[in-house]
This record gives structure tokens, C-alpha cells and sequence, in this order.
């Protein structure tokens, strides 16, 4: 298959808390990279690009190129996708693709103005999926709602990776049947059990992972962490390490650890760097993920603790209550949201129970609900391409989805 996938950026190697944007991004390199070793023809087109890919350059059956910036302040979404869409004419006209994926709407806006006829599956995060196009587009708030709202209706396939997702696009009334499920997927060759974990001090040690937009939620683990005795929190999300005194969000969260009393056991370690991640989450006794809304942003970190043998806690809802799964006993402890005495015991009842927590440990890794290793998760990505050409060639609906919905 000849593939076009189209994103605003794309970041080799995302660091860890470094925003949902670009953790999106980083599964767009991803999903390139492993489609194009299972042997398809992979172009991928981005906006920002990291130093990590190389415009132009072919590897492997993938190339990598730079799309031109949009106006700093257009007036309208025809006027941000314009330079987008006809670079990518360009760029197809002699050769077009059998499909485009997509993320990001001003991406997808850009793809469909390119060439309209083409099947188009594009992946929705959540339904403000363009929020950096929220601050580049004047007014934009109707009309990107509006597009937003047009490319469900219109896209070929929507993408969903957690079922709060799938439930927004129902309720938005896009068939069932026009929406897929593909799972996290994890570079297992890096986020594994074989990583030996940094060092640490003597007591319990918990990670949690935020992107700047759910920063805010981790009051709440800030306030279970007073009827933790003995435990250090590791606060991993926001900005760079340098930049954490000046910001905010980390200066109010600052404030509320001391209000409860815990400040001399909570680090603040901003954006870890991707290559330093596997370690820092295999030293953890537990990784709490406790987000207040479902986000994808917070399912990636939650699959690579899992990989790396490191039990989780985690709220009961979006791809985070997929991922705990159905089975028991299950590496992944489930605490409602919004409940900071629930999770308080939780975490002191594991804490306090060794043996029970290795168990979980070494569940972990082999017992995969919505996430699983990269290679995998390119096959079923390339088996959803197949479905839709072939329901295109048959001039029929497709109905079945490439892998097992939430």
C-alpha cells in the first residue's frame, strides 16, 4: 500500500509529560516507522518537525517531508489550509496514495482540500483535537468546531484509541460502523523489564505523569498523598526542567502541597527526556495516573509503566479504565475520579502489600488491553487500511472495525 499520513508535527521521541500534542506527534513517527518496515510505501508529511527526522530522507520504505507554515494570523480555515493543501497537490500529483491518514485538523482540512477523492482515515485524540489552531485562527471557535464536526461526518474511518472518544462521535450520530479502535502502541524494545530503575531513597516512590492541559488534576493526588505516610511523589509534565519555577500551574500545585502538608515529599521534574523515561518509571513502586476527563495523553505513560513491569493506578474512566482491562487479578487498580480518599487507600493498601503488588508486576507486561507493542499495532493499523480499500473497490459500506472496539 502506498500510505500518506499528514500531521502539524512530528516528534521522534516525545519527552514524557511533554503535552498531549506531542505525544500525538510521537505516534505519528510511530506508526510511519513500523508501517513502512511492514513493508508498505510510507510518505509522512508534517509542519514542525524534530531534529530526530530528516526532510527528504528514505528509510525503509518511509519519507519524511516538510510541509510549508500557515499564515502567522489567517482569517479563515481556507486561508490556513491553503499553503498546506497545495503543497500536498503538489506532492500527489504524479503519484497519488492509496490512502491518507491524518491528525490534527488543520492537517486533515489541508488533505481533503488536496485531493478530495482519496479515502481519508483520521484519528480523533479527543473532539478539540486542533487546539494549537484554536490560537493560530482569529475567531476560530465556531468555524473549528463546525470543521470539526464536518470531518467526522465526511472522514473515510474515524480513529479513536479510548471509548470516551467513540461515545463523543456517537453522540455526534457518525455510525458506529465508520469508527475503529486501534490500541497504544509501546516501543517494548526500550519500555521494558530488562531497564534497570534509577536510584531512589528508602519508602515508597510514586510517579505521575500530566500534560500541561490536566496539570490541574493533580490536586487531587497531591491531597491522597497526605494519607500516604512514608511515600515520595514524582511529578513528571509541564514544562522544561528550567522553566518550572516561572510557570503557573506547577506554582499553584507547588502551593497546594504545602496547604496538605506534603511538600517535602513531592519533586517537581518537568519534561523527562524520552531516552530517561523507561528508567524513572521502573523505579516507581506504582504509577498513578488520575486525570479528572479521559485523555489519550494519559493512557500512553499508563501502557509504558505496564511494559516496564510497573503496576498503576488509575482512574475508572476513558482508555484508562480499557487498559485495566476485565480480568483479575489485573496489573491496573481502578479508583473513581475525583475521589481522593478512594485513592489515598488504594495506594496505602498496595503500598502495604508487597506480595500483591509483584504479582501485578509481573502481570504487567503480558497483559495488554488497548496497548500493545509497536509491530502489533501497525498490523492492525495496515489490516483497517485493507478494510476500507476494499470496501471502497466494492462500492460498500465497510463494517467491520480493523481491532476490537473499547
Amino acid at each position: 500500500m502506498r500510505i500518506a499520513m499528514v500531521a502539524e508535527g512530528a516528534e521522534p521521541e516525545p519527552a514524557l509529560g511533554a503535552g498531549a500534542a506531542r505525544g500525538r506527534e510521537g505516534d505519528v513517527c510511530a506508526w510511519a516507522t513500523h508501517l513502512a518496515r511492514a513493508g508498505n510505501s510510507v510518505e509522512l508529511s508534517v509542519g514542525r518537525q524534530a531534529p530526530g527526522l530528516v526532510e527528504h530522507s528514505e528509510q525503509e520504505g518511509l519519507e519524511t517531508r516538510r510541509l510549508p507554515k500557515p499564515p502567522s494570523s489567517p482569517e479563515s480555515w481556507d486561508a490556513a489550509t491553503e499553503p498546506i493543501a497545495d503543497a500536498l497537490a503538489e506532492q500527489w500529483r504524479e503519484e497519488p496514495p492509496d490512502l491518507i491518514h491524518t491528525w490534527g485538523m488543520l492537517a486533515a482540512a489541508a488533505a481533503r482540500r488536496a485531493v478530495g477523492d482519496r479515502p481519508l482515515v483520521h484519528t480523533f485524540t479527543d473532539l478539540r483535537s486542533l487546539q494549537s489552531a484554536h490560537r493560530m485562527v482569529r475567531g476560530s471557535r465556531p468555524a473549528e468546531l463546525a470543521l470539526e464536526q464536518q470531518l467526522a461526518y465526511s472522514a473515510t474511518r474515524c480513529v479513536v484509541h479510548c471509548g470516551a472518544v467513540l461515545a463523543k462521535l456517537r453522540a455526534l450520530e457518525v455510525s458506529r460502523s465508520d469508527i475503529s479502535s486501534l490500541p497504544v502502541g509501546v516501543d517494548t524494545r526500550r519500555f521494558s523489564t530488562d531497564v534497570p530503575g534509577v536510584e531512589r531513597s528508602p519508602g515508597g516512590r510514586l510517579v505521575t505523569v500530566a500534560s500541561p492541559p490536566s496539570l490541574h488534576d493533580l490536586q487531587g493526588v497531591l491531597s491522597a498523598l497526605r494519607e500516604v505516610p512514608e511515600t515520595e511523589l514524582l511529578v513528571v509534565g509541564g514544562p522544561r526542567p528550567a522553566e518550572l519555577d516561572g510557570d503557573e500551574t506547577i506554582g499553584a500545585l507547588r502551593k497546594h502541597a504545602r496547604q496538605v502538608g506534603v511538600e517535602h515529599r513531592v519533586r517537581f521534574l518537568g519534561q523527562v527526556p524520552h531516552r530517561e523515561a523507561p528508567a524513572l518509571l521502573r523505579s516507581a513502586d506504582l504509577l498513578v495516573q488520575y486525570p479528572t476527563v479521559p485523555s489519550h495523553a494519559s493512557m500512553v505513560p499508563a501502557a509504558q509503566a505496564l511494559a516496564c513491569g510497573v503496576p498503576v493506578v488509575a482512574a475508572d474512566l476513558g482508555g484508562l479504565g480499557r487498559i485495566a482491562g476485565t480480568r483479575k487479578p489485573s496489573p491496573v487498580a481502578t479508583v473513581p475520579p475525583r475521589d481522593a480518599r478512594g485513592l489515598a487507600r488504594c495506594l496505602r493498601t498496595l503500598l502495604d502489600e508487597p506480595k500483591r503488588r509483584r504479582e501485578m508486576a509481573r502481570l504487567a507486561p503480558s497483559v495488554k488491553h488497548g496497548w500493545t507493542d509497536w509491530t502489533t499495532a501497525a498490523g492492525h493499523a495496515a489490516d483497517l487500511y485493507r478494510e476500507v480499500l476494499d470496501a471502497r473497490a466494492a462500492r460498500t459500506p465497510a463494517a467491520v472495525s480493523a481491532a476490537p472496539g473499547p
